[in-house]
């Protein structure tokens, strides 16, 4: 299980998240969704600052155990946990509007859920976060996330795919 948490872990990775955030842009900048990609760019660089805003405001040491994995800086919320649900849940509202069949879309959002829930808990599993920290990451990140996702389709930026 250690490699494994490991492996997931570092999906959630700042870097990792940048550079999947970059290529999804990139992506629907391509396909001229420019709402789309205006949503996710807004999402992780908002919420992400914020997210580390009262990361520096609390302050709370990490756990007391041998690390699986290198972790600097302070525990709460989790970075990892409310990053991974901004880019995972961003992008799962972005294929409910923008991917028509309904297998693929289950699938699709099912994938990037189940995905950031691991690597939250993953989190946990390599000693770098209380499972407090990862609850108000998600916590954080869905908050974000609703009301950023209320305000785009409050002034018509996100349509549904016409079938």
């Amino acid at each position: 299980m250690d490699t494994v948490s490991i492996a997931i872990t570092s999906i959630g990775n700042p870097y990792s998240i940048m550079t999947l955030t970059t290529i999804v842009t990139l992506g629907l900048l391509g396909f001229k969704q420019w709402s789309a990609a205006s949503f996710l760019v807004i999402n992780m660089v908002l919420f992400s600052t914020l997210n580390h805003f009262i990361k520096m405001s609390v302050q709370r040491p990490r756990p007391p155990f041998h690390h699986l994995v290198y972790a600097g800086g302070y525990s709460f919320p989790s970075g990892h946990a409310s990053g991974a649900l901004l880019f995972f849940g961003t992008l799962s509202i972005l294929v409910y509007y923008l991917i028509r069949q309904r297998v693929w879309r289950k699938i699709a959002i099912g994938t990037c859920l189940i995905l950031a829930l691991c690597i939250g808990l993953s989190r946990i599993y390599v000693l770098v976060h209380y499972p407090s920290d990862v609850l108000a990451g998600f916590l954080l990140a869905t908050v974000c996330l609703g009301g950023s996702w209320y305000c785009f389709i409050h002034f018509k930026l996100l349509h549904l795919k016409e079938s």
